[in-house]
């Protein structure tokens, strides 16, 4: 089976599964995309990598339109038209007025194609714009053979379109859990000597890993973490990723003078000594894949209403604690609970560790696909 996904980007967490896929028995897998991540830009770590699938790097155009944020990609007809495709599958972004174009394209040649849909709304136009991107939706939804869903939020957000949610499978998006699998008793082996280096030694790891953007919310996070510093000292702050908020944030920590706040910077590679020697996760805003880096580790997870993936992940005080979007005191409330309790944590950590094997497995991501397209798995 020859399949097609169009993204807007290549990125870096998605590689894992196009890799699993390519393998699969008769699979051709195509990724159409613009190049690497906009914002991890200029790592060079697909420089000279050599994958399975067939990678075309296509043109991705970006615009804001009424406070919203377009795109329009070019440079893929010719692939197309020479190449008969059994499967098309869209991302589910529909701010990506090209994906009505391969779609159309798709029904000519008789091609099933599929959206890939996150379901989550940032609700940031209103008014005129916002009806007419509702009627968009609703009528470009409904060119789909079938829908791909990050999890039941983008499922409803599919139905609320007037989708049929029987057209609809649940694909969760996910890391590579086999490797985490792999090298999981290696990294809680090394944990000791990486918080060592750090100066880690007696104290309680609150961890958050992410690219340092505005709408990630680490400052909230910080904040958060000043409130439990002040009133324990056996406790650390741990930030892994870099991004264009990285100097806002460490001026942030020096003015307001916290100790044990310590910035990594990005890790592109062997992560997981991180999450190994950490107590608590913390997700502060929008973000998804960290939470099921996480809980691989067997780590409670502390976060709020983000992207909707996190819905299907963490069960209230059973895989971790969820705090009031944007609320300082909910969150320092929230961290100072987990943290006052070691056989609360260790009880929260081995079940979402087995939740997330359970639901969210890269082997079950790589099947649902395979069942929703109809190809053999």
């Amino acid at each position: 089976m020859k399949i097609a996904i169009f993204w807007n980007y290549l990125f870096h967490y998605r590689v894992s599964f196009y890799e699993r896929l390519a393998r699969m028995p008769g699979v051709q897998l195509t990724v159409f995309h613009g190049g690497e991540d906009p914002i991890r830009r200029g790592n060079g770590q697909f420089a000279d990598a050599k994958w399975s699938f067939q990678s075309v790097r296509i043109t991705t155009l970006g615009k804001p339109v009424f406070g919203a944020e377009v795109f329009f990609q070019w440079g893929m007809w010719r692939h197309l038209l020479r190449r008969r495709y059994d499967v098309i599958v869209c991302e589910g972004n529909f701010g990506i007025l090209s994906n009505v174009l391969i779609a159309l394209y798709a029904k000519f040649r008789a091609t099933r194609v599929f959206y890939w849909a996150g379901g989550w709304e940032r609700n940031i136009i209103s008014g005129f714009p916002a009806r007419l991107r509702r009627l968009f939706i609703r009528i470009t939804a409904r060119l789909a053979d079938g829908y791909l869903c990050y999890g039941t939020n983008a499922q409803a957000f599919l139905t609320r379109y007037g989708v049929d949610p029987s057209l609809c499978t649940i694909v969760q998006n996910t890391i590579d859990t086999d490797e985490i699998q792999q090298q999981y008793e290696r990294y809680r082996t090394l944990a000791p000597a990486t918080r060592a280096s750090l100066g880690l030694d007696g104290k309680l790891v609150v961890l958050s890993v992410g690219v340092l953007t505005h709408r990630k919310r680490h400052d909230l996070l910080i904040e958060a973490f000043h409130l439990v510093r002040s009133a324990r000292t056996d406790v650390a702050l741990v930030l892994v990723g870099d991004g264009p908020e990285m100097s806002r944030l460490v001026q942030m920590v020096s003015r307001l003078g916290i100790p044990d706040v310590y910035f990594v910077g990005e890790v592109i590679t062997d992560s997981g000594r991180y999450f190994a020697l950490a107590d608590v996760f913390v997700l502060p805003a929008l973000g998804g894949l960290a939470i099921n880096e996480a809980m691989a580790y067997g780590l409670p997870v502390i976060c709020s209403e983000g992207d909707g993936t996190e819905r299907d992940l963490l069960i209230p005080e059973q895989t971790g604690l969820l705090f009031r979007r944007g609320d300082v005191q909910d969150l320092a409330a929230k961290l100072s609970q987990l943290l006052a309790s070691q056989k609360k944590r260790a009880g929260m950590g081995a079940i979402a560790r087995e939740h997330l094997y359970r639901v969210a497995s890269m082997p079950s991501m790589v099947t649902r696909f395979l069942d929703a397209v109809g190809a053999p798995s």
